[in-house]
């Protein structure tokens, strides 16, 4: 299944109860504290890592989370996405745990995860959103990347009709019909 790979953000639309905001959306750049006092942060500008087919149709969205571990015990750490620039955004899905041992990649979403949205008629990856919700302990992250699932859209060129006579034969050789 044809996928965009994954695509780095590059702006911070907002962000609350974080500490070093600009350092989710540049992978190695450092890591991103969000507080256990509710931290968000979304950010957007996934356009700039790809584009999809014309008429492609969205299977599904995947986050990673790069290099995250909590401050103490374990947490969970929420993601929420929006296809119209904001405007609104999908439920939340969990990282599921995420712990202190090391820090880790965290895979949220798959090939088939819409996220409760309505993809129909989406294909402007500037209107991409993606947001962070921490409520649980102290999460630290170095980067997020987002990739989407597509089925490319099908087309069939007409050429015109024909008629076979009884007893014709049709081929079809490198792509071009043959009659005996």
């Amino acid at each position: 299944m044809p996928d965009t790979g994954f695509m780095s953000p590059d702006n911070v639309v907002s962000t609350t109860s974080t500490f070093f905001s600009d350092l989710w959306i540049t992978e190695g750049g450092g890591i991103i504290v969000f507080f256990a006092t509710n931290g968000t942060q979304t950010v957007d500008g996934f356009e700039n890592d790809g584009t999809l087919p014309g008429g492609s149709t969205i299977t599904g969205a995947e986050v990673e989370l790069q290099n995250t571990y909590v401050s103490s015990g374990t947490g969970t750490f929420d993601i929420q996405l929006s296809i119209n620039g904001g405007s609104s955004f999908s439920s939340s899905i969990t990282s599921g745990t995420i712990n202190t041992t090391t820090s880790a990649d965290y895979t949220i979403g798959n090939s088939s995860q819409l996220w409760g949205l309505d993809w129909s008629g989406f294909s402007d990856l500037s209107q991409l959103q993606l947001k962070g919700l921490n409520g649980s302990t102290n999460i630290f992250a170095d980067h997020v990347r987002l990739k989407l699932y597509y089925g490319a859209a099908s087309s069939v060129e007409s050429v015109g009709s024909f008629k076979l006579e009884t007893g014709a034969k049709l081929q079809i050789v490198s792509g071009k019909f043959l009659i005996n």
